[in-house]
């Protein structure tokens, strides 16, 4: 994908006149280079992760705050009889 997207690159670059691009499409430098910084920043990421897991840590924070759970299961009315056949109806 980078290869080809280089090779498009310098077959516009050695053109006489530039190329005309219509108003939707891209242009190949400026995409390869958004995906090289992407590249980069997935790289940095997994080194991090590769150092964490030379020094031996098995756990990683958790960054966003728990979710809050809203509102109270009413469980008035519900029987033994009535879990069972719930239970039932999950494992079938």
């Amino acid at each position: 994908m980078i290869a080809a997207k280089l090779l498009q690159i310098k077959s516009e670059a050695l053109l006489p006149t530039p190329p005309v691009r219509d108003a939707g499409e891209e242009d190949a430098g400026e995409a390869l280079a958004l995906q090289l910084i992407a590249y980069k920043r997935y790289r940095q990421i997994a080194d991090l992760l590769a150092q964490r897991e030379s020094a031996g840590w098995r756990t990683y924070l958790r960054l966003a705050p728990p979710p809050k759970v809203e509102g109270v299961v009413d469980l008035t009315g519900i029987g033994l009889p009535d879990l069972v056949t719930a239970a039932q109806s999950v494992f079938a």
